[in-house]
């Protein structure tokens, strides 16, 4: 599987080399990684360009500050049509074997989107399952009938897309919950959208 990892980046200095970190570790072939300093003002920008430099997996994008849409576009913008594309929050992360995982299902099933649950990340490290996501594969009129499984897993980063979703959409920029209004658009393309229970994702709550 040809995947990008998106990670827009702004005033992040504090967890951004761990989800760097997180994402190199990953035992992966054929993954790019696209890092967008949305014009941080902190160390952020100077830690994207040092891994950029010790590893050619990673691409850095410095953009005049747009907000997180803003980020994430820049990103779409580059990406190859032919690959699929994980979005991590940049004081997030994902687990080690998250892209050879998901690799592995893709190339047996084909799908379009991959849904899976995730961890919330509190003081200490102390992670908690969030369990709402079962075992479901959708096609075709299963996806339009249920339309509320991707209302209510709007979150945009514990899924992985075919970046041909993505082809005519972009974020809405400015404001708040834009998962909200992007989500439902690329599901309506989706011909095949499989659900895992398994977690992939780590949602830092500390900040």
């Amino acid at each position: 599987m040809t995947s990008s990892i998106i990670v827009p980046v702004y005033n992040v200095e504090t967890y951004l080399e761990r989800c760097i970190q997180y994402i190199l570790n990953q035992s992966f072939e054929d993954t790019s990684v696209i890092l967008v300093d949305d014009s941080s003002n902190d160390n952020s920008g100077r830690i994207c360009d040092e891994y950029a430099d010790r590893d050619n997996r990673i691409k850095v994008i410095h953009k005049q500050n747009g907000r997180l849409s803003s980020a994430r576009n820049a990103a779409l913008d580059v990406c190859s049509k032919d690959r699929y594309i994980i979005i991590v929050d940049s004081d997030d992360c994902i687990e080690k074997e998250t892209v050879a995982t998901l690799g592995e299902i893709i190339c047996k099933n084909v799908d379009d989107i991959i849904l899976f649950n995730y961890y919330e990340v509190f003081k200490n490290d102390k992670k908690i399952f969030v369990d709402s996501i079962d075992n479901t594969e959708l096609s075709d009129e299963g996806i339009k009938i249920n339309i509320f499984l991707y209302y209510y897993h709007r979150f945009l980063c514990n899924k992985i897309y075919k970046t041909s979703l993505f082809l005519d959409i972009r974020f809405s920029e400015g404001g708040n919950y834009k998962d909200l209004f992007v989500s439902p658009k690329i599901k309506k393309k989706a011909n095949r959208i499989l659900s895992i229970k398994d977690a992939f994702y780590n949602y830092n709550k500390v900040n």
